[in-house]
């Protein structure tokens, strides 16, 4: 029991200490191999002329099979600290905080960090998101898929106006079906674009049209907070389930939290939900 309580030191004082690094160009964090490591990269984009820093997290189930393909999660705001805290760390960024739920849990998935959060209100929103999301398709998702052993099933997930942009992303991709880039969509608190909130029922009402009658064999997760933007999100819950997609996976919840104290309760009842296969006994 000694023994095995001063592993469990050694292998916290190395997961703090490999938190406090950063670079570019392909620098990795130590982090301890029972719980997977961490790389940072940065990418450039032609599509928003920006630089974006990106942490990819890799699981102990990465290396110990040389040949096994893991799922993907993009997270927007990678880099963003929204006051979120950890078993370890008392001021995590959004990457920081996914990657240590995934940890618990056991999860078999890479998670990409996308850094760049002083430009959300560019990225996120319409007509940015545009661009942001041909980045994000184009550029980063092939960087990513050259880099690391990457399945093709790819999870997209944002909080707030992250998550406003990852609903755009799911109306951009939807109409494409099978061959979108990204399989699951996992929206957090999606926000009003500029308190404007007729803005996404819109864009959602056009979808609707255009992929009548076709198969949109996507999941989308719409999680909403009671003393925040739940009964926007509820909204447009509401409003698909009236347009009854074909093949798609349509989810809600309905947290009782405030607007950023539902990300990682909803990440978490994102993997139960939908990764029930890869959480370890």
């Amino acid at each position: 029991m000694r023994r095995r309580a001063l592993f469990t030191v050694i292998a916290l004082c190395a997961l703090l200490c490999s938190c406090g690094g950063g670079g570019s160009g392909g620098y990795s964090v130590p982090a301890p191999p029972t719980i997977g490591r961490v790389e940072t990269l940065t990418v450039a984009s032609a599509k928003t002329g920006f630089t974006y820093p990106v942490q990819v997290y890799l699981p102990a189930a990465y290396d110990a099979n040389a040949t096994a393909r893991l799922p993907v999660i993009y997270a927007v705001d990678g880099d963003a600290q929204f006051g979120y805290s950890t078993a370890t760390l008392s001021s995590a960024t959004r990457f920081d905080a996914l990657r240590e739920v995934l940890q618990q849990r056991g999860i078999a998935a890479v998670l990409v960090g996308i850094g760049g959060t002083s430009r959300r209100n560019t990225d996120f929103l319409e007509p940015g998101a545009v661009p942001y999301h041909d980045f994000i398709t184009q550029e980063l998702v092939p960087r990513i898929d050259e880099q690391y052993r990457t399945s093709a099933r790819r999870i997209l997930s944002g909080l707030s106006y992250g998550g406003t942009f990852t609903f755009l992303a799911f109306t951009f991709e939807a109409p494409l079906g099978a061959a979108a880039t990204f399989k699951d969509f996992w929206s957090i608190e999606t926000a009003q674009p500029n308190g404007d909130g007729p803005v996404l029922l819109s864009d959602e009402q056009a979808l609707a049209l255009k992929v009548q009658g076709k198969n949109v064999p996507l999941t989308l997760f719409l999680v909403g907070a009671t003393t925040a933007n739940g009964p926007y999100v509820q909204t447009i819950y509401n409003q698909m389930v009236g347009h009854s997609y074909l093949d798609l996976n349509l989810q809600f919840e309905l947290l009782g939290t405030t607007h950023v104290g539902a990300d990682i309760p909803a990440f978490g009842d994102a993997l139960t939900r939908f990764f029930p296969c890869c959480i370890a006994p």
